[in-house]
């Protein structure tokens, strides 16, 4: 299998599956790229500088900087415990971004239900900067984006696999298994709903042509 990060990534590789070693702290480039590959980017091209910096960290001491199943389950744990049952951890954006407590939240379309949290405390601080340095830029070319009425709810980690599963480029059909076709996010051939449908139509598209 594969190791992707962070969900679908088109080549089915990544850095993961080497040993890297910077010798300093590059510095990222943001630009015109969404939070999720800034995140990425950053972590890639900083790896070293960061295991140097966390190893004093508890966070560091539980998984390795470029473990990203590890992390996923870490962030899960946190937001079990900041949660409430099903009730899940949340924070006003411009909180989130002040470093502070949301007295209130506003309504929200999460059935179960959120309760008032310090997302930007326990948030590992490389992942919480960065969110807040994304999304104040993203308001400057989207006015109003960061207000008192967005809400962040803790955590969607598991929209794309970790791993993927192989198949035929042609056929689409598994490589170790007849008569099935992996596809969709679940087998890690995308990364949202546009593309998981893009990607099932191309598969049954390819299971037409040999029925």
């Amino acid at each position: 299998m594969k190791f992707i990060l962070f969900g679908n990534q088109s080549s089915g590789k990544t850095w993961l599956s080497k040993k890297i070693n910077f010798k300093g702290e590059k510095k990222p480039n943001f630009k015109h790229k969404p939070i999720i590959y800034q995140i990425y980017d950053y972590l890639k091209e900083n790896a070293v500088g960061y295991e140097k910096r966390l190893k004093s960290n508890a966070i560091m001491e539980q998984f390795n900087i470029t473990d990203n199943t590890t992390f996923r389950k870490y962030i899960e744990e946190q937001t079990k415990n900041n949660g409430k049952g099903q009730a899940a951890p949340a924070q006003v954006l411009t909180d989130f971004i002040a470093n502070k407590d949301s007295s209130q939240l506003p309504v929200t379309s999460y059935t179960p239900g959120v309760v008032p949290s310090r997302l930007d405390k326990w948030l590992p601080e490389h992942i919480s900067k960065r969110l807040i340095q994304g999304f104040k830029n993203f308001d400057k070319m989207m006015k109003g984006f960061v207000c008192e009425k967005a809400l962040l709810i803790a955590s969607e980690t598991r929209t794309s696999t970790p791993v993927r599963i192989l198949r035929n480029k042609q056929t689409f059909e598994c490589e170790f298994i007849s008569g099935i076709f992996p596809c969709g996010e679940g087998s890690g051939y995308s990364g949202g709903i546009v593309s998981s449908a893009i990607d099932g139509e191309n598969v049954c598209e390819a299971i037409s042509n040999l029925i």
